[in-house]
């Protein structure tokens, strides 16, 4: 079956990591969980926006490994509040709410992605995208509007037509691709270790949590 990256990082993004994170960012469980959903759609959309461009899958993959000033990198300078405002009218969460989750959660998406393409050629990551385009296209007007274009359901098009792939063959089954079996092969060992990564993200989100209280506290005083 085709890879859904949704469904991995709700592997990683448990109950009780949403409840740390909920608690960091002031919103209830329920409206935290929908605010991680709306975030993973909107970065992977950017993504494969991003990936269409001149040397864009070499782009991608840098963000990618890099981390840094990711959100800059996939959608422009001075987006993360156009952003956070279409996270918040899908899910709920107040804008400062979904303006710390994005900055949360986008380093741990990207960096489960890079799980799945480690030590793998370019088009690892093209399928890996291109397989996301049903959760893509289902997304609000709001995100086609946000990355400059008329119709998501055009995303991946011109990377399909570059690489090779059929976009159709990735809806239902994963072709026999050096790139697939990589893939596949990244999601069982990153499934080992998917205990440590729960626990690492548990850790990391308390730690920010108080990191902000203490700062707030200064603050006031």
């Amino acid at each position: 079956m085709a890879l859904n990256i949704l469904n991995i990082f709700k592997e990683y993004f448990t109950p009780e990591v949403i409840s740390k994170a909920s608690t960091f960012v002031g919103e209830n469980a329920g409206q935290t969980a929908k605010a991680a959903d709306s975030i993973v759609a909107i970065v992977l959309a950017g993504l494969l926006n991003k990936a269409q461009d001149e040397d864009g899958l070499a782009i991608v993959s840098d963000i990618i490994r890099s981390g840094a000033v990711a959100l800059t990198n996939i959608f422009g300078q001075n987006k993360s509040i156009e952003i956070a405002t279409v996270v918040t009218d899908q899910s709920g969460v107040q804008i400062s709410g979904a303006g710390k989750l994005l900055n949360l959660l986008t380093p741990i998406l990207l960096g489960i992605i890079g799980k799945q393409i480690a030590n793998s050629e370019s088009k690892a990551l093209a399928v890996l995208l291109l397989e996301q385009k049903n959760l893509i296209t289902n997304q609000p007007a709001d995100v086609a509007n946000l990355l400059g274009v008329e119709n998501l359901s055009e995303l991946g098009n011109n990377l399909a037509a570059f690489t090779g792939v059929s976009i159709s063959s990735l809806t239902s089954t994963v072709t026999n691709t050096n790139a697939n079996s990589s893939a596949q092969t990244a999601v069982e060992e990153s499934t080992k270790k998917s205990d440590l990564l729960k626990w690492s993200i548990t850790v990391g989100i308390i730690i920010i949590a108080i990191i902000a209280i203490i700062f707030g506290v200064r603050s006031c005083k």
